[in-house]
């Protein structure tokens, strides 16, 4: 999953940006954004309900608000696949919000 949140809303410096989730605590509903600028931010955990209201500011560019993508590999790809995944073979499929 990569979001694409608003920096000003979790108090970073900046404005929009795109990161992956590298993992989910169940016990304290939080998310690890694993940013991608980590000369600038290294890896940090953030209450999901914190994230979600960073999704919701409007993006200049596309007079919509942010969201996420969801990236997977298709069935297929891991059956076959014993070595690594070649960008060419992999399907990707992807829901947007």
């Amino acid at each position: 999953m990569v979001v694409s949140y608003s920096r000003k809303t979790l108090r970073q410096s900046g404005s929009g940006h795109f990161s992956p989730i590298g993992g989910y605590h169940a016990e304290k509903d939080m998310v690890l954004i694993m940013d991608v600028a980590r000369f600038k931010y290294p890896p940090h955990w953030v209450p999901l309900q914190t994230l979600y209201e960073a999704l919701q500011p409007v993006d200049p560019a596309t007079n919509k608000s942010r969201g996420y993508l969801v990236l997977s590999v298709s069935e297929e790809v891991k059956r076959d696949c014993c070595c690594g995944i070649s960008p060419s073979d992999a399907e990707v499929s992807s829901d947007v919000v």
